[in-house]
């Protein structure tokens, strides 16, 4: 998902970047709008997973019970894990120049005017 959203904001970020966007500017863009699709995405999936380890965990002679932490602390673990990635991704995607964003023909009038 991170890899698409990046091929698909790599224009996006190299226009922001001719205008004077700061790197923080874009990291806090991209965060943001990952993070909550992330944190949906955990909510969504928290009832199947529940419902799953109930069935699995039955059958085991040792019964036990999960805890809600056990939940939260992998939902923390996916984020932190998806925040890592996404900051790498955007280390790479920020460091390219802005003309290299925008295709050949900007790339042509930014070497021609340098």
């Amino acid at each position: 998902m991170l890899l698409y959203m990046s091929e698909k904001r790599y224009y996006e970020i190299g226009i922001r970047k001719t205008f004077g966007a700061g790197i923080g500017n874009i990291f806090t863009m991209v965060f943001n709008d990952l993070s909550i699709l992330m944190v949906i995405a955990f909510i969504i999936s928290l009832p199947f997973t529940w419902y799953g380890m109930k069935i699995w965990l039955a059958s085991f002679a040792h019964r036990i019970s999960p805890g809600i932490y056990t939940y939260l602390d992998a939902g923390l673990i996916s984020i932190l894990i998806g925040w890592l990635t996404i900051g790498y991704q955007l280390a790479k995607v920020t460091k390219t120049r802005p003309p290299m964003c925008l295709g050949k023909r900007s790339v042509i009038i930014y070497l021609k005017n340098r």
